[in-house]
């Protein structure tokens, strides 16, 4: 095979603008799996939650409670929290809000599902789900204080994507559905709770609430620009190739 200097260049340039590669931290929860075999721990404070599968489409599982909290949760750990919030990190979810739930029967969704982050240091970022009567309804922080949505595209029986992207440059997070931007620049909540630091919560927070769970994930999004020290170790590579180009061609 022919290596030639211009072949080199373009693999190079190719190389330094491919994206790094997102990482989930901790466990995610995906399709209908019972939580309790990916590293959740379920907790439910009420007691009288309906919790399973929904056959879908998608797959997916539900979450309902009418009086307390039915919550599946994780610790990470403080490096992984503290790495997310260096690199960049996105609160993802996949779920189903639902005006009538399997049985026929109004579920009353006062913003009762939800989907937290808590923070090593005192901060929480989370989603919250609910339904107007017409529409699903998302807000971030407690009691929607970083800002409400209402989604008008599908219905009540349509499973949206939810991400929360934490972007470390401006320190704010912004909300997409269905990958566009909907609310912007919210900085977190404050939420100083040693117990909780670095716990990822989802479920039902708050009676009543309900939801169909399809996908929960955290993941690290590092930026697509590589480091400094990438950077020089690429450029070393390179001039030893184009070097080795140089002889060959001699």
């Amino acid at each position: 095979m022919r290596v030639t200097i211009k072949s080199l260049v373009f693999l190079a340039v190719a190389l330094a603008g491919l994206p790094a590669m997102a990482e989930v931290i901790g466990a995610g929860h995906y399709d209908s799996t019972d939580p309790t075999t990916e590293g959740f721990t379920f907790s439910d404070a009420g007691g009288d939650s309906s919790i399973g599968v929904i056959a879908g489409p998608p797959a997916a599982w539900k979450v309902k409670d009418p009086s307390g909290y039915a919550n599946y949760l994780q610790y990470v750990s403080a490096d992984n929290y503290n790495l997310g919030m260096t690199e960049g990190f996105i609160l993802r979810a996949e779920v189903r809000t639902p005006g009538l739930d399997e049985a026929g029967s109004v579920d009353a969704l006062d913003d009762g599902a939800c989907f937290y982050y808590h923070g090593d240091g005192g901060q929480r970022w989370s989603m919250q789900w609910g339904f107007d009567g017409t529409n699903p309804t998302v807000g971030i922080g407690y009691a929607a204080e970083g800002g409400t949505y209402t989604v008008t595209a599908g219905s009540a029986t349509t499973t949206h994507l939810y991400e929360l992207k934490y972007d470390p440059t401006t320190e704010t997070a912004d909300l997409y559905v269905d990958g566009v931007a909907r609310l912007t620049g919210w900085d977190g909540e404050d939420y100083n709770y040693a117990p909780f630091a670095g716990r990822v919560t989802w479920g039902a927070n708050g009676a009543p609430g309900a939801a169909y769970y399809a996908k929960l994930e955290v993941v690290i999004d590092p930026a697509p620009i590589p480091e400094p020290s990438t950077m020089a170790l690429l450029a070393t590579g390179l001039v030893g190739l184009l070097a080795y180009a140089w002889r060959k061609r001699k």
